[in-house]
């Protein structure tokens, strides 16, 4: 197994050299414990990206790449928000050598699981802007709050706020829909999307004269604004 662990971000952006490894040739516990935690994160299953909701300047980020014996190949990078202060305080030293090396991957691999394991946090004030079918552009307003594992909110629209339903949040994946009323027959539309940071990109789908149709939405989360000093 051939990993290769990247730091990258930090003041300035400056970009060490990679610190690379091959489980073959360090100490046999030290192998065994490493792709014991490759397996137990289900390293291979990781999103590509596990972004802190909202990155802070001059922080970290770190990529861990694996290569195994079987032509499986998975790359993760994980902001420096996410990931442990223990692991921060190994990956910051001056490795000098494979065992080093090693102990902080160990830890890299901790932190990625358990960084999977947390929810994105949704909560805020999303806009976006849309065209409709006469030309006009709308903006939508959606308010979220994550409470534990409930996630709940209103949607905006001609008739006011809606409330969603069937609201959920997995990882950086969410999920809801909203119900409305119009002229007696309802309408259902389905959003689904991928948080990152203050963005949200996906589709939403609903349905118009019996046929299915979809489009893309991409909200952005207002941020408060400094309150003024008196």
């Amino acid at each position: 197994m051939r990993i290769t662990l990247t730091r990258s971000g930090g003041f300035a952006g400056l970009l060490p050299p990679p610190h690379m490894a091959d489980t073959a040739a360090l100490p046999r516990a030290v192998a065994a414990r490493i792709e014991e935690l490759v397996a137990s994160a289900d390293f291979f299953n990781l999103p590509r990206v596990l972004a802190a909701p909202t990155r802070q300047p001059d922080r970290l980020q770190f990529t861990v790449r694996i290569a195994d014996d079987g032509g499986s190949e998975h790359t993760v990078t994980c902001d420096e928000e996410v990931a442990s202060a223990a692991f921060l305080e190994l990956v910051r030293e001056n490795l000098k050598s494979m065992v080093h090396w090693a102990v902080c991957l160990i830890f890299a691999l901790s932190v990625l699981a358990r960084a999977e394991d947390k929810k994105a946090d949704p909560t805020g004030t999303w806009k976006w802007s849309f065209t409709g079918q006469n030309g006009q552009t709308r903006e939508t307003t959606l308010k979220l709050k994550l409470d534990g594992d409930k996630l709940t909110g209103t949607i905006s629209g001609r008739g006011g706020e809606t409330a969603i339903a069937e609201a959920k949040v997995k990882g950086d994946e969410i999920s809801f829909q909203v119900t409305r009323e119009f002229q007696g027959n309802k309408m259902t539309q389905k959003y689904n999307g991928k948080l990152s940071g203050d963005t949200i990109k996906g589709k939403m789908e609903f349905e118009r004269d019996g046929q299915a149709q979809s489009r893309d939405w991409e909200a952005k989360r207002e941020t408060e604004k400094p309150k003024e000093a008196k």
